[in-house]
């Protein structure tokens, strides 16, 4: 699935992110699949939409800021997926206007059943007012954009430790996306075919 030249494309979600900022145990796995990207075995992308989820522990999420996020973990070089245009999600120029039979309605009501997308309404079933609502809403728009930006790429593997992503990746399949855990991609990945790796 989604193999340009026998190689596949791994997507990496901001939770992965996140997971090699503060080194959490599947950083491991993690720098085995930036390995492996190194080695020109895998295509690796994150989707642009990572650079406006809600952030963390004084993080911004500016764009200016998410290219330095990617170097600080040794992923300046790879590749970013374009991603919906949603006003305050997308970035100018990285943004794609939906088209006829777009997914993403769909994609967000899989992961998401009976919510809202809708700000305002999602606020009132809450009963919680915008402002608090808003991270909450921001993270499941997020969400299916990543979903989206993968099935826009051709399909590929979404390497996360998102729950949600893990209890629907049955039905993500239907959107071309493979959801995994970094060790359950090193594994699938099998042994390096770098020369003197073998």
């Amino acid at each position: 699935m989604a193999k340009a030249d026998g190689r596949p494309l791994v997507v990496l979600d901001t939770s992965c992110l996140i997971a090699l900022e503060q080194a959490e145990p599947q950083a491991r796995a993690l720098r085995q699949i930036e390995d492996r990207f190194q080695s020109g075995d895998i295509r690796l992308a994150i989707s642009v939409v990572s650079s406006s989820e809600n952030p963390h522990e004084g993080r911004t999420n500016e764009w200016e800021e998410f290219g330095s996020r990617l170097s600080d973990v040794g992923l300046q070089d790879v590749a970013l997926l374009d991603t919906l245009a949603i006003v305050g999600l997308a970035r100018v120029g990285r943004a794609v206007v939906p088209g006829e039979g777009d997914p993403f309605d769909r994609i967000f009501e899989a992961l998401f059943p009976g919510t809202s997308r809708d700000l305002a309404k999602f606020a009132r079933d809450r009963r919680e007012s915008e402002d608090v609502a808003l991270p909450a809403h921001r993270n499941r728009m997020c969400d299916a954009s990543v979903i989206w930006s993968v099935w826009h790429a051709g399909g590929g593997w979404l390497v996360t430790t998102d729950g949600n992503f893990h209890r629907k990746r049955t039905v993500m399949l239907d959107y071309g996306v493979v959801v995994m855990s970094a060790d359950e991609a090193v594994q699938r990945l099998g042994p390096p075919t770098r020369q003197g790796d073998a």
